[in-house]
């Protein structure tokens, strides 16, 4: 199987940038459901996006490593999902409806493309 050719620095960072705004979206639709997660206590493990820019630009991170970062972020709260789906299906719900909304896609959908934009 022929190897894949790899992505340049700037694809990364727009990877990153894509999924990071999914990440917002997933927080702030999160946010309207009591009891799911605390957004702003999750926010303390999660660097924001400045943040993990700046840890780039100082060579302490790669983009790879922040969009690695950014995409275990999103497979937390993809599980969180299915078991808000399970339990609470009107919550589970009003995030998709949220969501859908503030980005004109599914959550699943969203977290799911990939850029390959250079």
């Amino acid at each position: 199987m022929p190897k894949m050719p790899r992505r340049s620095r700037e694809q990364v960072l727009n990877e990153f940038h894509y999924l990071y705004d999914c990440f917002e979206a997933a927080l702030v639709s999160a946010a309207q459901i009591e009891d799911f997660f605390d957004a702003s206590e999750y926010r303390e493990f999660v660097l924001s996006r400045g943040d993990m820019l700046i840890l780039v630009s100082e060579g302490k991170a790669t983009a790879t490593q922040i969009c690695t970062g950014t995409k275990a972020a999103l497979g937390d709260i993809k599980q969180g999902l299915k078991d808000l789906q399970r339990r609470r299906p009107p919550a589970y719900d009003l995030f998709q409806k949220t969501y859908r909304n503030l980005r004109d896609i599914s959550f699943a959908d969203d977290i799911s493309l990939t850029i390959h934009v250079g």
